[in-house]
């Protein structure tokens, strides 16, 4: 599972990523809190608005559903599609643990 979750390129974003699926699995949920999503499972990109810190986007995500557990162990992705918001922080490549604990 690691690899579908800490693939950003940013060691702190992986790390805080990996921290809420502790914390998912400390409440009992069944799927992560967070998890990275390659810009490629994105599409119909429209930039919808922007502010000091970030661009905000409207896209279709062709995986609504992120990953699955079965019972046999093995995840799985649903193959359907979702419209969703994106937030793109500017000077993102940039973020420290600082930033994420704000």
């Amino acid at each position: 599972m690691n690899s579908l979750i800490a693939n950003s390129g940013n060691i702190n974003i992986d790390n805080f990523i990996k921290g809420t699926h502790s914390i998912s699995s400390m409440i009992s949920m069944r799927e992560p809190v967070l998890q990275w999503v390659p810009f490629e499972e994105f599409i119909d990109v429209k930039k919808i608005g922007q502010g000091g810190f970030s661009q905000i986007f409207k896209a279709t995500w062709k995986f609504v559903e992120g990953i699955i557990i079965s019972d046999n162990g093995k995840v799985k992705r649903p193959n359907s599609e979702q419209e969703i918001v994106l937030k793109v922080l500017n000077n993102s490549q940039n973020v420290d643990t600082e930033f994420l604990n704000e």
